[in-house]
């Protein structure tokens, strides 16, 4: 999955995946979002992404940007 500047979650804010998928977020907007299961995280581009609490990822790895994360979450790091 890939989210890009533009990107609205309408609705509910829970973007899930299974233990192989990826998620690239490279965005320079401001997006918050709870971020279930997915194997592979990459934050890129200059924009803000806060986890809401619950949100877990294996692998992950921020380039750029800041990433927020609330209390009660799960992350592997790679860099």
């Amino acid at each position: 999955m890939t989210l890009n500047d533009g990107t609205v979650l309408a609705g509910s804010h829970t973007l899930s995946g299974g233990g192989d998928a990826s998620l690239w977020v490279d965005m320079s907007e401001a997006l918050s979002a709870q971020v279930a299961g997915f194997g592979f995280f990459y934050k890129q581009g200059s924009g803000r992404l806060t986890l809401e609490d619950g949100s877990w990822a294996w692998s992950t790895y921020l380039e750029n940007g800041t990433l927020e994360i609330a209390a009660g979450t799960q992350f592997d790091t790679m860099g």
